[in-house]
């Protein structure tokens, strides 16, 4: 090999660990990405079903107050 196909094998060498660092570096930024937004939608849901279970026991706790207790009749009284 001549000086200049040296050279240029080592610089070829140096631009594919610099290409081959830069998509892992990419690759490590999607897996983040995707990371944090499974944990987001999932603190969305989290707190949704906290939220419908909060509305469904006032919504519940209402009816139990709004709703009076049933009245005996009074029976006749028997000679």
């Amino acid at each position: 090999m001549s000086r200049a196909e040296q050279r240029d094998a080592e610089a070829r060498r140096a631009a594919q660990a610099v290409w081959s660092k830069n998509q892992q570096r990419d690759a490590d930024v999607l897996k983040d990405k995707e990371k944090a937004r499974l944990a987001d939608s999932q603190k969305t849901a989290r707190l949704r079903e906290l939220r419908l279970a909060a509305a469904a026991s006032a919504a519940k706790d209402v009816e139990v107050q709004a709703t009076p207790a049933p009245r005996r009749k009074k029976r006749a009284a028997v000679s």
